[in-house]
């Protein structure tokens, strides 16, 4: 039996796929993104984002299950 993220994406249709997909924001949208749903953002956040990315940063319980 196969499963998981790809299977479910192969049993969808074009227009249910293409509704997964998150537009592309450029950093500064992202960092509006924090600061609008009341994260402290400073000078440095914009580097941050480009070397970690926004899903680990929003999605701090990551740290958690790394050794």
């Amino acid at each position: 039996m196969r499963g998981g993220l790809s299977a479910f994406i192969a049993g969808l249709g074009e227009v249910e796929f293409m509704s997964l997909r998150k537009p592309y924001r450029s950093v500064d949208e992202q960092l509006r993104i924090l600061r609008s749903r009341g994260m402290a953002v400073d000078a440095g956040a914009g580097h941050v984002l480009r070397r970690e990315g926004y899903c680990p940063i929003v999605n701090g319980y990551k740290d958690l299950f790394l050794d």
